[in-house]
Parts: C-alpha cells; structure tokens; sequence
C-alpha cells in the first residue's frame, strides 16, 4: 500500500469539510488517536457528544467565574469530543440521521449558549449587540444549510453521476494552494471556526476582536449558502431565470 492509499484509508473517517480547509484536516488527524480509542472501547457517537455539550457547559461557567484559561481548555476539549463523535460513527458504522440531528442541534445550542454568556459577562454594548447577531444568524444559517442539504438531496443525480462529482472533487483537493488553505482555514465556516472562541475570556476588547472576526465569516457563510440556494432552485436560460 503506497503513501497516498494510506492516507485515502487515513482520512476515509474525515469531515468533508477537511478537504476544503488545511487547519481543519489538521484538527482530525491530531484528534484521530482518540476517536480510535473510543471506537475500540466501543463508546457511542451519542455519548461522545453528549460529554462534549457537558465540557462546553462545564467551561461557559469557567467563563462566568473569570477563569479564562479553564475556559479555554473546557471548550477545547468540547471541540475535540465534538470531532471525535463523527470520527467514531464512521469508524463503527454508527452513522445515522438522528445522530447527525443531535450533533448539529448541539452545535448551534453551543454558540446561542455562548453568546448568551457573552451578553451577561461585558456590558459593553458593542459585544452585547455582536453576540445577540451571532446569535440568530448562525440558527438562520443552520436553517439555511438544512434547506441546501434537503434540495440537494431531492435533486441529487445518478450514482454515476455523483461518483464522478467525488473525483472531480478529488482532483479539485490535489489543486489547493497555500494560499487558498490559508484562507479557507481563516474563512470558511466549518468546526476550525470554534477556535475563534478560545480567547474571548481574556476581556472585554479580546472578545469583541474574535467575535467580530467570527460574525464577518458567518454573514460571508449565510451569503454564500444563499447563493447557494437560489441556484439550486433555479435555472439560467435565455429567457430569463426559471425556477425549478
């Protein structure tokens, strides 16, 4: 088996979204280890989130008490358990609708807790009102994504087809730049972007500066998953748009 097999085997248990973003494909081969040692000790994707959403609650109250470094390292390892759960449903073919609900329910729970926790932690108005936008626009976005994946799904082609669409996206992979990783890693609304919540325990100023960054990137995200939506209801022609 060469290299590149090894890796395709590798990362077969990876989110799609490694692919687009280096940091994040970086965060799944650092947490692989640990997905295969609750795989083997035959831990359910379902209480692996379920003990992801307890550190995240665990470390908002480290964020209410001022201990901003327990904070930290709370919601680390809730994003670490929060990747490890997919890595192990894959790995023992645990992989199910309901789970894929409950991991995604979770995850929007997570940023509308901590942004209530925002709120009542600075009184500055400018983080208040960032927090309240983050707030309702990434439920709008989680919405907007849920739509997007049902369409798809309705207007999904061949088998044939969509083999050929994952080469192409193969392909696609192998034509990532430096440049282009870096960027996708800084701006791409995927697990990487809950980093951007680590620091905002060190005070008022830090948390406004890495809030402010993480709500460009989700109004840039709900955009661009508009977009998405619109063209995947509709149809240029030389008449004109039509809907499908």
């Amino acid at each position: 088996m060469d290299t590149k097999e090894k890796h395709m085997e590798f990362e077969q248990y990876f989110n799609l979204g490694t692919r687009e973003v280096p940091l994040l494909r970086w965060l799944y081969i650092l947490c692989f280890p640990l997905a295969k040692l609750f795989a083997w000790l035959r831990l359910s994707p379902f209480a692996i989130t379920t003990l992801s959403n307890i550190m995240i609650i665990a470390s908002l109250y480290f964020l209410l008490s001022d201990l901003p470094w327990l904070f930290a390292l709370g919601w680390l390892s809730g994003l670490i358990l929060d990747i490890c759960d997919g890595m192990v449903a894959r790995i023992n073919n645990l992989s199910s609708a309901n789970g894929s609900f409950y991991d995604h329910f979770s995850d929007q729970i997570k940023i509308v807790l901590i942004c209530i926790v925002l709120f009542v932690k600075y009184d500055g108005l400018y983080i208040q009102i960032v927090s309240v936008l983050i707030g309702v626009l990434f439920l709008l976005l989680g919405n907007v994504n849920q739509t997007i994946a049902h369409r798809s799904f309705r207007l999904s082609s061949s088998p044939r087809e969509r083999k050929e669409s994952d080469n192409n996206q193969d392909q696609e992979e192998s034509r990532v730049t430096f440049v282009r990783g870096v960027y996708a890693s800084l701006f791409l609304m995927y697990g990487n972007t809950m980093l951007y919540f680590i620091p905002v325990g060190f005070g008022e100023i830090t948390a406004s500066v890495f809030t402010t960054f993480f709500l460009i990137i989700l109004v840039k995200s709900i955009f661009m998953s508009v977009y998405r939506l619109i063209k995947l209801n509709s149809e240029f022609t030389i008449h004109g748009v039509k809907w499908k």
